[in-house]
């Protein structure tokens, strides 16, 4: 997929004239990020909601976990970078930008508990970020974006990454 234009419609309309979540947008989303960052596909990572503010994605503990049994620190810190960047890749197909650059310029995470089982992730990002990102983006042609995404298991958080994200147009 890379180097080619990157357009989904990241919202459909149901039955009944709501607009809603297109599921098909996710999965073409987490093809682009199993493609083009092998590690993901061997993660199993996988996108369970996603929109311009959210994502939801999930990977399974054996794939993921240590010489203890409990998710591998690295991979944790792995899937919350690829939840956030989710949110980033949506963004920028929703503004529909052709061959867009994009880079982690720093990422933090806290380990809070070990994760015995599957892992879930939740990034949320607030409508005042959001709206921040998207005018300098379009006055600019490049943007900040920071992320967060808390890391679960078992019910309880295991990790939160923090993530800051640029953002420009075009590689060239």
């Amino acid at each position: 997929m890379r180097g080619r234009t990157f357009e989904v419609e990241l919202t459909k309309t149901n039955s009944v004239g709501q607009k809603e979540n297109n599921m098909e947008a996710s999965l073409e989303i987490q093809s682009k990020i199993r493609t083009e960052i092998p590690m993901a596909e061997f993660m199993d990572f996988t996108l369970q909601l996603l929109d311009q503010t959210n994502a939801r994605a999930s990977i399974p503990l054996p794939q993921n976990s240590n010489h203890l049994g409990t998710g591998f620190g690295g991979s944790l810190y792995s899937f919350g970078a690829l939840s956030c960047y989710s949110v980033v890749l949506c963004n920028l197909a929703a503004l529909r930008i052709e061959n867009p650059y994009v880079v982690i310029a720093s990422g933090e995470i806290e380990y809070l508990k070990p994760a015995r089982g599957d892992m879930t992730s939740n990034v949320s990002l607030d409508q005042a970020l959001h709206a921040e990102f998207l005018d300098s983006f379009h006055k600019r042609g490049v943007a900040k974006l920071p992320l967060v995404a808390g890391v679960f298991s078992e019910g309880q958080e295991c990790a939160k990454f923090v993530g800051q994200y640029v953002v420009k147009k075009n590689r060239r």
